[in-house]
């Protein structure tokens, strides 16, 4: 589960009641026939052309996650006829035999191999090689878009947890989150910060690992057969759950930075 404000949206200057130029001039477009109505006295039909007024207004000015009901039939409108058409339907350079693993003989010829191969949007972002760490020959991904011109860093939390920590531990771990963030926002590189958290099926491989490591060759029979039963019972159900942050920087903020 990701949570962050991608669907918030600044304030913007308009022209009248927070509308701008194309929404203040389609509903007025779209009362044309209540202005009719009145101007002809024609009652009844007011009674009718005006509640159509109101909706036909709502669906121009109500924003739905930061766009307008006429902009999401847009959307549809061209999601369909891209799927019409053949252009949402994606197959992978590997999976219609185009991928290029380049030259063998040829060292600095690596090819597509270590190049993502993704679709619609995915599809300008590009992995690069990071900075070597000191004493360890793996490399971080630094993940560039360059369809938001942005660059980020995702690592993974490994954390045993708070449940068996006690209230001076959970308010130092607070604490030192806290603080993280405020330097953070403190400073106008950081974007956006995201954290994630995937609940995915378990193999019982660690805990397996965990068992042949810890347990007892005395252990009384009864015990044992109940906990092979314990471990039948909840092989299928156990999950477990992986963290990551991933810290995304503007291009334009970093540029000047990155020239030095």
């Amino acid at each position: 589960m990701s949570v962050y404000g991608a669907s918030a949206t600044r304030d913007r200057q308009a022209w009248l009641f927070g509308l701008t130029g194309p929404q203040f001039f389609m509903v007025l477009v779209a009362g044309f026939p209540t202005w009719m109505a009145i101007a002809l006295g024609q009652w009844l039909a007011l009674l009718v052309v005006l509640p159509a007024w109101v909706v036909v207004g709502l669906l121009i000015c109500l924003p739905i996650r930061g766009h307008s009901a006429f902009q999401w039939i847009g959307v549809l409108f061209r999601h369909l006829a891209g799927a019409a058409f053949g252009w949402s339907r994606f197959q992978s350079k590997a999976a219609a035999g185009e991928l290029d693993l380049g030259d063998a003989e040829d060292p600095e010829d690596e090819g597509e191999a270590g190049e993502a191969d993704l679709p619609g949007i995915l599809a300008s972002i590009q992995i690069h090689d990071g900075p070597p760490m000191t004493g360890q020959t793996a490399r971080p991904a630094i993940i560039q878009n360059h369809a938001t011109r942005t660059w980020a860093a995702t690592a993974r939390v490994v954390h045993p947890g708070i449940g068996m920590s006690d209230d001076a531990d959970r308010f130092r771990m607070g604490a030192g989150l806290t603080e993280m963030m405020e330097a953070a926002t403190a400073g106008n590189q950081i974007d956006l910060v995201v954290v994630q958290v995937r609940t995915i099926p378990d193999d019982g491989t660690e805990r397996d690992e965990w068992v042949r490591h810890n347990a007892r060759p005395d252990e009384p029979e009864v015990s044992a057969k109940v906990n092979a039963q314990l471990e039948a019972m909840t092989a299928g159900a156990a999950v477990r759950r992986e963290a990551f942050v991933t810290v995304v920087v503007r291009e334009d903020v970093i540029n000047k930075d990155a020239k030095r």
